[in-house]
């Protein structure tokens, strides 16, 4: 693959998810939207004191949840069931776009 000085205005990347009582944590492939240096500098500006739904909505579009709606419901439903889901959704994104891997 070629290198692109402008990237895809959106990009997949997995988030894993704690689900209590289960060994391994569950996957989702989200759609991402792409930003770039300065845009990622405003957005973590405006993303502080947000709701989670709202900040995950800024930076993504889509995600391979069955029969679960990408929407800001579904979004609630998600970040209240499962506790870390906003995090980890954020730290999926921050990965993937700047190609920082957390943890050793």
């Amino acid at each position: 693959m070629a290198f692109k000085i402008v990237p895809n205005p959106t990009f997949k990347g997995k988030v894993h998810i704690h689900v209590p009582g289960e060994g391994k944590p569950a996957v989702i492939t989200f759609v991402f939207k792409h930003k770039t240096r300065a845009q990622l500098d405003e957005f973590q500006t405006w993303a502080k004191g947000k709701p989670d739904e709202d900040v995950i909505l800024e930076i993504a579009e889509g995600w391979d949840v069955e029969g679960l709606e990408f929407s800001r419901d579904g979004l609630t439903e998600l970040c209240q069931n499962h506790h870390s889901a906003p995090e980890r959704i954020v730290q999926a994104y921050w990965s993937e776009l700047t190609g920082a891997r957390l943890g050793n």
